[in-house]
């Protein structure tokens, strides 16, 4: 994931993850002669990592599960890129991105006699 990185977007000298989230790994790594820190954190988003570059530019990577389906992933990242998004990560992941329905007009009131009627009942009709 690393050197995808690196090729796309540049250098990287570090790179923050959730402790609880990921395995154990080393404090540094070489990519590419660089050396990159690595950094864990209990209290950073498990569904994110961050990455420095060496000018200090902070850039957070959302973390798409491998087992979600391609549509819906799609669907996320298109939602989290959004420039009025203020969705947290784990919501962004765990919301349906499809639009809610239409909400269903309602309908005129109807007077309990009318609503009976039309429920089978039967009204009385005085003859004079």
């Amino acid at each position: 994931m690393l050197t995808a990185l690196v090729t796309t977007s540049g250098p990287i000298t570090r790179l923050a993850y959730n402790l609880t989230a990921w395995k154990a790994a080393p404090r540094r790594l070489d990519l590419d002669g660089r050396e990159v820190r690595l950094e864990g954190f209990h209290a950073m988003d498990q569904n994110t990592v961050s990455l420095t570059d060496p000018r200090g530019n902070r850039t957070v990577l959302l973390l798409i599960p491998a087992t979600m389906t391609e549509r819906r992933g799609n669907a996320v990242l298109a939602r989290a890129s959004s420039p009025d998004n203020t969705a947290s990560p784990h919501d962004l992941l765990t919301e349906d991105p499809r639009p809610a329905s239409a909400p269903i007009p309602k309908q005129a009131e109807t007077s309990p006699e009318a609503r009976w009627e039309t429920d089978g009942g039967h009204l009385l009709i005085e003859r004079s």
